[in-house]
């Protein structure tokens, strides 16, 4: 029996497996992040919202926390956790 993938529910935990290196994705406007925010995560996502860049590494912590560095310019870039950015289609 051949499952396609469409065909197999996909948990919020499992999303990080369709994300790859070279993936664009825009950063989400802080209000529109699905998770708790710190204060000091709030003002770090602020100057990044909005800003589109492309998924340069992906780093599981001990834990199995998964960040993503965003690389938006030669000399900018960010760690961002899944429910802080959108995937950019072509």
């Amino acid at each position: 029996m051949n499952i396609q993938l469409e065909d197999q529910p996909v948990s919020n935990k499992d999303l990080h497996l369709f994300i790859k290196i070279s993936d664009t994705v825009r950063i989400k406007k802080v209000q529109e992040s699905n998770r708790e925010i710190e204060p000091e995560d709030f003002y770090y996502l602020k100057d990044y919202q909005n800003k589109t860049g492309t998924i340069t590494e992906i780093i599981e912590n001990r834990s199995g926390t998964v960040s993503y560095k965003v690389t938006f310019s030669e000399i900018l870039f960010g760690f961002f956790y899944r429910d802080d950015f959108d995937i950019v289609l072509d």
